[in-house]
């Protein structure tokens, strides 16, 4: 089509993504979907490079219940035309509607609603949530899923005295039974009752539930009808006939519909030569029961794979329910302006931030769909964030699983942002906002979902250029059989046909014809191939994999031939004990060294850290001055404690042995014995050195040694890795012997085993 540039068609969600430029019109988009089949409307439109001026406006579309007179739309009119705003649509007695487009940064949606409610009290404005792509698939499918279970109930109904007349009574009963006897008795001419009692089941299944197939079918072909009987098509663009176009029309329906549809007609054919015959002439023999069973059992598949998509998608779906629909904000605060950065609201001096430090701050609960940028929410602990935003106030962990995958808390401080769908483990925290609605990271990471699945795999690509010929094809083939049946028919070729039985002929050809189009309504690559890579993008998304190559993606997972696994919180438990601990020499005294430590290892989420501070407890009488952290080594910091009313200031390293050969801490061959025993019973050593500020050496104070046990199903997911004959090797920042020794339970070959890589080689 002229001027589109890119389309993009998600499966899953129902629901496309079209690229075009100002030579396309989005009624002629919708034109042109409508005539290949298909319904559409517009879900959102939006520029691709837009100006500065439109990134700082909001658009909000708000109902007004309580409208009752004439006079009514005009004093809401007349009020909203004296506020700041940049635009809006006019209310009128048929339309209760307005969509407002304002500055956030002079006006807020909270001000207007207000503003609106105080006109009358009989007024009651609301916001009209949005839908997404994702809900209005999802509402489809739910309604598709329901069509077809009705549809394929009344047709299981309807096969049951049909499999009985047709198959068990006509078919597989002993001639001698006297139900068989009974149908098999003439009635109408040489019509017995079976065929009678056939013709009305295959009626109603034929025109009455199979009409969903009719309507698609027709659908399906419509642009082929326009194109012979006009020169031009429903929109501007002339609609020409080629050849082209002969090889490019129909769907699956057609087939579903010229077979069973010439499955009736020549059963309503054979029925009027029996009828004509005597009744001691054999009745001809009709397709009645072939059109119930095969509208049934292709409604049955339509149903499995409507059911599996759905399924699927609520997987999909579940991610959006991660997003709270209330806030708690904070009152009498103003919103910064929406032009103001992130960076900026991180370090605004602002009388914003002017939050007390600590007690609880007065809020109130309001929709999601009220918040501005700039707005100051609570986040308690327990609670998901309601949207985007950066820490203002409060130290707390989160737990960034829904988007990660990461399982490890992550430490957050003021000026570190958190996103909706993570989880806030443990204090209260007072957040920034700073994205709304599809720009928060959740809303990116459906969409991405969604776009995975609209990426096709090669064998998609090659199924869809054959599904594009297949029903004109078949169409052909179907009658090109009957043609060369016929012929060899009429010429005498074929001396076993009844020449005596009336239409036998014609109809033994018909057969061939009918066998073509039956057998190829399912077709299998082009209906297979895309539900299952649909259904296979929704159960990786449930998973928690996000293949953003979608089926090309996993095609090419098929052909991997070695995976590299991080070991610790993979393999393992990602949980640290302390197993061993020793003390030696030290500077400072044992109590303050571990509330030393303890403080330092706080702020790190390693497993390692975590299980050093789960043993030593609280820091109550250190404070940290600085820290830095040596990458896969271990942390150097700076702390100072009281020694009575003197302020006593010293340096620890807490890390690896490397990490204390490059700061030439003297290690003893006895601990170096004790070490390499720990590493040899898969057991991870951390050594902590310490000094007193000013000094020039660090002395080796103490060491520990931690285990993470490898995860319960991680031996059973390492043999069924190598028994698909790919190579698992383990990544570890950890020692060499450590890793050896987990690698020997896990059944990891030594050579696979990649000890000490830090964060950026495991990139």
């Amino acid at each position: 089509m002229s001027g589109v540039k890119e389309v993009s068609i998600d499966l899953l969600g129902n629901s496309g993504t079209v690229i075009h430029n100002d030579t396309c019109t989005i009624p002629s988009l919708i034109a042109t979907i409508e005539d290949i089949g298909y319904g559409a409307e517009v879900a959102t439109t939006e520029l691709l490079i837009a100006s500065p001026t439109d990134q700082h406006k909001r658009s909000v579309s708000i109902h007004v219940a309580g409208i009752f007179c004439p006079a009514c739309p005009e004093k809401l009119n007349a009020y909203l035309s004296s506020l700041p705003l940049i635009s809006y649509t006019p209310l009128s007695k048929y339309t209760h509607t307005t969509t407002v487009v304002y500055s956030p940064g002079t006006m807020n949606i909270r001000r207007i609603l207000e503003s609106l409610s105080q006109v009358s009290p009989e007024y009651y404005p609301s916001v009209i949530k949005s839908q997404s792509l994702a809900e209005r698939g999802q509402k489809i499918r739910q309604r598709e899923v329901k069509v077809l279970q009705w549809h394929f109930v009344i047709a299981f109904l309807f096969a049951i005295p049909t499999f009985t007349i047709g198959i068990l009574g006509m078919v597989l009963l002993p001639h001698h039974n006297a139900f068989k006897r009974d149908i098999m008795t003439p009635v109408w001419g040489a019509a017995n009752k079976g065929t009678i009692a056939l013709w009305p089941l295959a009626t109603v299944v034929q025109f009455g539930i199979g009409r969903l197939f009719y309507e698609r079918a027709f659908s399906s072909i419509r642009p082929l009808i326009r194109r012979l009987f006009s020169s031009t098509s429903r929109h501007a663009s002339p609609s020409r006939l080629t050849w082209r176009s002969f090889l490019s029309f129909g769907s699956m329906d057609l087939l579903v519909v010229l077979s069973t549809t010439t499955s009736y007609f020549a059963s309503i054919a054979m029925l009027i030569l029996d009828v004509r015959s005597s009744p001691d002439v054999a009745s001809v023999g009709t397709y009645f029961d072939s059109c119930v069973f095969l509208i049934m059992f292709i409604l049955m598949g339509r149903c499995l794979e409507a059911y599996a998509k759905s399924r699927t998608t609520d997987a999909v779906s579940l991610l959006g329910s991660l997003r709270p629909e209330t806030a708690l904000l904070i009152d009498n605060v103003p919103s910064l302006p929406a032009s103001i950065s992130k960076s900026e609201q991180r370090n605004s001096e602002s009388p914003k931030t002017d939050i007390p430090k600590t007690g609880t701050p007065s809020t109130i609960s309001v929709p999601v769909d009220h918040l501005e940028i700039g707005d100051h929410i609570v986040v308690p602990p327990g609670s998901l964030p309601p949207t985007d935003g950066i820490i203002i106030v409060g130290h707390t962990t989160f737990d960034e699983a829904s988007l990660t995958g990461e399982a490890k808390p992550v430490v957050k401080a003021p000026g570190d942002e958190v996103f909706t769908g993570t989880i806030n483990k443990s204090g209260a925290i007072t957040i920034c906002v700073t994205s709304l609605g599809r720009e928060t990271m959740l809303e990116k990471v459906i969409s991405a979902v969604s776009d995975a699945s609209a990426r096709k795999a090669p064998i998609e690509k090659l199924a869809e250029r054959l599904t594009g010929m297949f029903v004109p094809i078949i169409v052909y083939l179907s009658l090109f059989v009957v043609a060369i049946w016929l012929s060899l028919a009429l010429t005498g070729k074929l001396e076993s046909i009844e020449h005596d039985r009336p239409g036998g002929k014609v109809f033994f050809a018909l057969e061939f014809a009918i066998a073509t189009l039956v057998v190829a309504c399912p077709c299998g690559i082009g209906l297979a191939v895309p539900c299952a890579t649909a259904v296979g993008n929704g159960i990786a998304a449930k998973a928690g994999i996000l293949a953003a190559g979608g089926g090309e993606a996993f095609l090419g997972a098929t052909q991997i031939g070695i995976i590299a696994i991080d070991k610790t919180g993979t393999l393992t438990v990602g949980k640290s004990q302390v197993r061993d601990e020793s003390w030696s020499d030290h500077v400072i005294d044992r109590e303050i060294l571990k509330q030393a430590i303890a403080a330092v290892e706080g702020q790190s989420t390693h497993p390692l850290a975590l299980g050093l501070v789960e043993s030593l407890g609280s820091a109550k009488r250190v404070h940290i001055v600085n820290t830095e952290e040596i990458a896969g080594r271990g942390i150097k910091a700076t702390l100072k404690t009281k020694n009575g009313t003197v302020d006593v200031r010293f340096d620890i390293l807490i890390g690896s042995l490397p990490l204390m050969d490059d700061y030439d801490v003297e290690v003893s061959v006895t601990e170096r014995e004790k070490i390499l025993s720990w590493q040899r019973q898969a057991k991870s050593v951390v050594l902590v050195a310490a000094r007193l500020s000013g000094a020039r050496d660090y002395t080796a104070s103490g060491m520990f040694s931690l285990s993470d046990p490898p995860r319960s199903d991680a031996p059973r997911v390492v043999s069924d890795i190598k028994k698909r004959g790919i190579d698992v090797e383990m990544v570890t920042g950890d020692n060499e012997i450590t890793a050896q020794a987990v690698a020997m339970e896990l059944n990891i070959s030594p050579d696979c085993v990649h000890a000490g890589v830090g964060p950026e080689g495991k990139g």
